[in-house]
């Protein structure tokens, strides 16, 4: 059994090496971890590559931002689809200033989120996609905790259905700071400059979206400038896309740009003739 299984595994690994570097298949595009990405480039060799890999998103709140708004949109953004989407918020930066105002209103939203079964049409936070995830977000929520964080809303799990959780002190080194927990958790920091906000930001490496809350125009194009991600939302959660404009990441969270437009522009080639008389 133990040989089989290992022949099928590379069975599996040479159907997509295949698949990825023949040269019938002039461009790739995928959707995935990075892990899977990185694996699959190398794979693909010198074609046209486009992909859409991991993420860690940080929705930011500055002091002048409505709380209320900012708490209510990223509650939906960190844990409904249980927060198994790419752009899925994880780490919230909030002004010190508003702290406690914020932490109130988004502890708030995520209860009034309703936890159960996929099949409820009432459920906005569902089973995830399996056993094993579900033990997985438990664990970095675990590690965090072990490292000296705290929680404000504490997740529980039953079975794969895991219920909104909210930490605070999460320190740098725990896993929940570093890599993307693709599950319905999310982390509540403060900062007291902006300066000390996009530092905070950008210390991932991941950069797929980003967002600010903010009723200041000059302090948005800041961000704008400065926040280090493919697509940044003034006043909406990490969780909104259009596919009207360039979706994509930037760092570990991948190449190349989707939406309509703008999947066929990477999935295209550019050709050039000139006529010498």
């Amino acid at each position: 059994m133990a040989a089989e299984s290992v022949h099928r595994g590379h069975r599996r690994q040479g159907i997509r090496g295949c698949l990825g570097a023949h040269d019938a298949v002039r461009a790739v595009s995928f959707t995935g971890s990075t892990s899977g990405g990185e694996a699959l480039a190398r794979v693909a060799g010198a074609k046209k590559f486009v992909a859409e890999l991991g993420s860690n998103a940080a929705n930011i709140v500055l002091a002048d931002a409505d709380i209320s708004n900012a708490a209510t949109k990223i509650a939906a953004a960190a844990f409904e689809a249980s927060g198994q989407q790419c752009i899925s918020a994880q780490r919230i930066l909030v002004a010190r200033s508003q702290l406690d105002t914020f932490l109130s209103a988004f502890v708030a939203a995520a209860k009034k989120l309703m936890v159960g079964a996929a099949t409820d049409l009432a459920t906005d936070v569902g089973p995830m996609v399996s056993l094993s995830a579900a033990e997985r977000v438990m664990a970095m929520c675990a590690d965090a905790i072990d490292k000296g964080a705290r929680y404000a809303l504490e997740p529980t799990r039953e079975q794969a259905v895991v219920s909104p959780g909210i930490l605070v002190d999460v320190p740098k080194q725990a896993r929940l700071w570093r890599e993307e927990v693709f599950g319905p958790i999310a982390l509540v920091t403060s900062f007291d400059r902006q300066d000390e906000a996009l530092i905070l930001a950008n210390d991932s490496p991941f950069g797929l979206q980003g967002s600010v809350f903010t009723r200041d125009l000059g302090a948005a194009m800041r961000f704008s400038e400065d926040f280090d991600v493919g697509a940044l939302w003034i006043n909406e959660a990490t969780r909104f896309r259009l596919d009207i404009y360039p979706f994509g990441g930037v760092k570990r969270s991948g190449v190349g740009r989707e939406g309509v437009r703008y999947a066929i522009e990477e999935l295209s080639q550019l050709k050039f003739t000139g006529i010498a008389v």
